[in-house]
């Protein structure tokens, strides 16, 4: 479950294969418990950041439930949320970085009732109490130094 392999393709509401980054897909039904969002790619050999965002709507200060942000300047994952303009307090983590420029990764976040976990290469790395009610989140919003090869939301 935290590869895709598993998902049954009855179960995929949108696959999106090659998006040019930045991308903005709208989330069919919205966040919910139970949903996961799976994302393949490469990260770019000068990449300074990967930006996983989900939000309510596409627009550049739209509410965002959920902002992963792998940092590669300092090693380390941010996670927050971001409600009426005002960003929360950031929650860091070192020790569960794991990519690595010009490397290829597997990025599962999967929700669970009142928490977001996410996975990378199978591991997880890291997870977010939710702040904002989930269900707002309707875009995936990605941006940063990383070719995309396949999205799938499930």
């Amino acid at each position: 479950e935290t590869s895709g392999d598993k998902i049954k393709p009855e179960n995929i509401l949108i696959q999106e294969f090659n998006p040019l980054v930045p991308v903005a897909l709208s989330i069919p039904s919205g966040m919910k418990p139970g949903r996961i969002i799976i994302i393949i790619g490469t990260v770019n050999n000068n990449a300074e950041k990967l930006v996983v965002n989900l939000q309510h709507g596409d627009a550049d200060d739209a509410d965002i439930c959920y902002h992963f942000n792998p940092r590669f300047g300092s090693s380390q994952i941010v996670q927050n949320n971001r409600f009426e303009g005002s960003w929360g307090s950031e929650d860091t983590n070192a020790s569960a970085f794991v990519f690595e420029k010009g490397g290829n990764f597997n990025l599962v976040l999967k929700e669970e009732p009142g928490t977001y976990t996410a996975y990378v290469n199978g591991q997880q790395v890291c997870e977010f109490s939710q702040r904002i009610d989930s269900s707002l989140a309707d875009h995936l919003v990605i941006r940063g130094g990383v070719f995309i090869k396949r999205i799938i939301i499930a």
